[in-house]
């Protein structure tokens, strides 16, 4: 049987496109979305806007799942039989308890490394699609390895939610603090910062004019940006909504290529409709 020297593998909120993964024969395992309805697998049987239908028919807020140790010690056995070498790329371990999950389940195997991205979507992406350009320059997994950990400090996860009933559905906020600003037009912007979900900034602006904000405040006289590429992640936005991103991004920064991913149904749970992300790395 023929064995591939390494393997890279990951959880489904990396949101990297299907086409992508298959193209590098990336494999995901996915996490699972808990309602009223059911348990379903993320991307397989739910997706964001199945998602959105859900909660707009009022139904009781969904709840995201970990990935189980034994889900993992399964993946892990597949792909561990197949291949030399497997590399798992998991999401933070300071927003999810898939990584320690992960960790355990892979002492069972001498050939699977674990990697905490600390990050979260295309954060965790963008490590995943680094390590598929080093595996295709011919680098061996110790070297992967060396280079993620390094570069992973230096790739800037950030988000804003525009829907504060959102945050009051997960618990993030309470409903007293909703009534008081309520009447005011506030988004929070969030960032991942050693692996943690931590406020940056409230932008009390409409959506439209947020979002000019937000992306200024992001890339505006930033420097230091790797400008090869930068994602863009977003989670139910329309097209309109999706081209005002691009106009604003392209006022501050040249990129050489964008990238804009819709959201898998598990970050979109996290994050709600109408939420969307800047991803990219510093030099």
């Amino acid at each position: 049987m023929f064995m591939s020297k390494i393997k890279i593998t990951t959880d489904g909120t990396c949101d990297l496109s299907e086409d992508y993964l298959l193209m590098h024969s990336i494999s995901i395992i996915p996490f699972h979305i808990k309602t009223d309805m059911g348990v379903f697998r993320d991307q397989e049987e739910i997706t964001g806007e199945n998602l959105f239908e859900y909660v707009e028919s009022k139904r009781p807020y969904p709840k995201t799942m970990p990935i189980s140790e034994e889900e993992y010690r399964i993946f892990f056995r597949e792909h561990s039989i197949k291949n030399e070498k497997v590399l798992h790329i998991s999401v933070s371990s300071g927003v999810s308890e898939s990584y320690k999950n992960a960790a355990l389940a892979s002492t069972e195997f001498s050939n699977v490394i674990i990697i905490d991205s600390q990050h979260v979507s295309l954060g965790t992406g963008l490590l995943v699609a680094m390590a598929a350009c080093l595996l295709k320059e011919g680098k061996d997994i110790e070297e992967i390895v060396t280079v993620l950990e390094k570069e992973k400090r230096k790739v800037s996860t950030s988000f804003i939610v525009p829907n504060l009933e959102h945050l009051q559905n997960r618990g993030r906020i309470s409903l007293t603090k909703i009534n008081i600003i309520g009447l005011l037009p506030i988004m929070p912007s969030f960032i991942l910062k050693d692996g943690i979900v931590s406020v940056t900034k409230y932008f009390f602006e409409n959506k439209d004019r947020g979002c000019k904000r937000y992306v200024e405040y992001r890339l505006k006289g930033v420097r230091n940006i790797d400008t090869t590429v930068l994602y863009i992640v977003t989670s139910g936005c329309s097209q309109r909504f999706k081209d005002l991103i691009l106009e604003e991004v392209r006022k501050h920064q040249s990129f050489d290529e964008i990238i804009i991913s819709e959201a898998s149904a598990t970050v979109a749970c996290q994050c709600g409709k109408g939420s969307y992300g800047l991803i990219y790395k510093f030099r």
